[in-house]
């Protein structure tokens, strides 16, 4: 921003020699444009992919139960996950939530912009 300011607004102070100087400006905040070139910069169609250091969850944990493999069989392991990873100091939320299918959990999820879905279930067979 330089002097443009001071001058404009008549802004001075006193030098050590005790001369009447225009002080030099800088400005530190956010504004709507940079946070628009974050959303441009880590977002696509689908929704925004926050930083990791910037996302509220670093992490997010979905597990997929089926018939063969009930929720109550994947919470435990689902909850030593997520156990782990706060240990380490990693922001996780486990989505245990059962009014929700998985692919809606991930669409959620991936428009919040958390940059990591860890899925959690029986391994199914590929055809």
């Amino acid at each position: 921003m330089g002097k443009n300011f001071g001058k404009m607004f008549d802004i001075s102070f006193q030098a050590k020699d005790g001369t009447s100087d225009i002080p030099w400006q800088t400005s530190w905040g956010i504004t709507t444009r940079t946070i628009g070139v974050m959303v441009m910069v880590h977002g696509d169609d689908t929704g925004l992919v926050m930083p990791p250091k910037m996302a509220p969850y670093q992490v997010v944990v979905v597990p997929i139960p089926n018939k063969n493999c009930k929720m109550e069989e994947l919470t435990p392991y689902c909850q030593d996950i997520v156990d782990q990873l706060k240990a380490v100091g990693i922001r996780v939320k486990f989505d245990d939530r059962s009014i929700y299918n998985p692919g809606w959990k991930y669409n959620h999820w991936e428009q919040k912009g958390v940059p990591v879905r860890v899925e959690v279930g029986p391994r199914g067979e590929l055809s």
